[in-house]
């Protein structure tokens, strides 16, 4: 049991890394711009200021908006609900409360994996590049 909580978080990490890794490769603007460590400093910056990265469309203004991001929402998707479906009903460990209520902890971690991994992106700067 514990090694598969382990895997499962380790998912959330390993995902939210390519995730990140490919929004940031994905500048169809200019290819330079693209491999550029201050601009994608820059942009990890404005993703974890006012944790702009949880809302819809980055804007952190609109408070409905918050925990929809595509970041937020594929991570979600890839790592915890894929892994849900067809899950059997336990009763001894009332798998339907978790069901329910176990949304927000997959939620929270799905927050945490995104934001971690864009602060060594902001906090180291041009390693790794």
């Amino acid at each position: 049991m514990v090694q598969r909580l382990a895997v499962w978080c380790s998912n959330f990490g390993s995902t939210a890394i390519a995730l990140v890794a490919h929004f940031l490769a994905s500048n169809p603007s200019d290819d330079t711009e693209a491999t550029d460590p201050t601009i994608i400093r820059e942009t990890c910056n404005n993703l974890l200021d006012k944790l702009s990265f949880l809302y819809e469309d980055l804007d952190y203004e609109k408070p409905e908006n918050a925990y929809r991001s595509q970041f937020v929402i594929q991570l979600l998707a890839h790592t915890h609900m894929w892994s849900c479906v067809g899950c059997p009903d336990i009763p001894r460990l009332d798998t339907d409360a978790l069901k329910a209520h176990g949304i927000r902890g997959a939620l929270s971690l799905c927050c945490a994996a995104v934001s971690t991994t864009f602060l060594p992106i902001r906090w180291h700067g041009n390693e790794g590049f």
